[in-house]
């Protein structure tokens, strides 16, 4: 049962694959990581728990910028800055917020430079005290304290996956260039039929996993520096009190319940997919609770 279970699984994570196109325009790599803090919120008012979070980010860095996106100055900035990256960026579904903030922080990060957070995340201590003067990328794992955390099926880290809900890089990083090749590669291989919707499947299109695992095989190639604890880095993942609060703060669906495509499809591959995917989600929990 088993090996049934890792086999069909295999056919889910089949994204990820090395990539020989370039996607997107090559930009020179930069000197220093720029004083300037991006977040991303879909609408213009912010609720007060985030709220307090940015205010609290801006407080502890007061020589740093701060620039806040949302859903149509990220369209726009897409559009402007990354015309070759635009149709791909496009075509994910507007449900998939999250998914389109994946490509964005990459896409921002590489054409500016500076430090993203998630809205609900942050940093302990002052920005100058985190990053040091020959810095150009900093990456990091879950806490020592937070073992279960990121070890997702499918990562090829030993030590689980590099957290993107930060990114602290210099521009031009090559990372974050073969990041973007290899998620925009995976919008032209994704078939909702084989590789699914929700939560997991957006992890592997865009999110941490399709992340880590371009990373890490170039890890040893470029500049950069590593702590295997994030909390000792002095980054947080959320100020919210719970993973329950989420529905308090965010008024679209979290995308680990949606049942739709992470991609626009066709008629005829929709009319497929969602004739055939309540079915292959009991099939796959089933055949999953039977091998734990």
């Amino acid at each position: 049962m088993k090996l049934i279970v890792d086999y069909l699984f295999s056919i889910k994570n089949s994204l990820n694959i090395p990539v020989s196109r370039r996607y997107v325009v090559e930009r020179p790599i930069g000197q220093e990581i720029p004083k300037v803090i991006y977040q991303v919120y879909s609408e213009h008012n912010l609720p007060e728990p985030l709220k307090r979070n940015v205010d609290s980010l801006k407080n502890k860095n007061p020589n740093w910028t701060h620039r806040l996106f949302n859903d149509e100055s990220m369209l726009s900035y897409v559009k402007s800055e990354f015309p070759e990256i635009y149709p791909y960026y496009n075509r994910i579904n507007p449900a998939y917020v999250a998914c389109r903030v994946d490509l964005f922080r990459y896409l921002l990060i590489y054409n500016e430079g500076g430090v993203y957070f998630d809205i609900k995340s942050g940093a302990n201590k002052p920005l100058n005290e985190i990053i040091r003067i020959r810095d150009l990328y900093i990456l990091s794992h879950w806490s020592k304290s937070e073992k279960k955390i990121g070890h997702h099926k499918g990562i090829s880290n030993p030590n689980g996956e590099l957290q993107q809900f930060h990114i602290l890089a210099a521009k031009g990083h090559p990372f974050l260039r073969a990041v973007i090749d290899n998620v925009c590669n995976n919008i032209e291989l994704y078939n909702p039929i084989i590789h699914g919707c929700g939560g997991l499947s957006v992890m592997m299109l865009s999110g941490p996993i399709a992340y880590t695992n371009v990373i890490t095989p170039i890890m040893d190639k470029y500049p950069h520096r590593l702590s295997l604890d994030h909390e000792e880095l002095g980054v947080y993942f959320t100020c919210l009190e719970n993973a329950n609060s989420h529905h308090v703060v965010y008024k679209k669906m979290h995308y680990s319940q949606l049942n739709s495509p992470i991609i626009t499809q066709n008629f005829v591959v929709n009319c497929i997919f969602y004739s055939t995917n309540r079915i292959k989600k009991f099939i796959f929990s089933l055949l999953t609770k039977f091998t734990q």
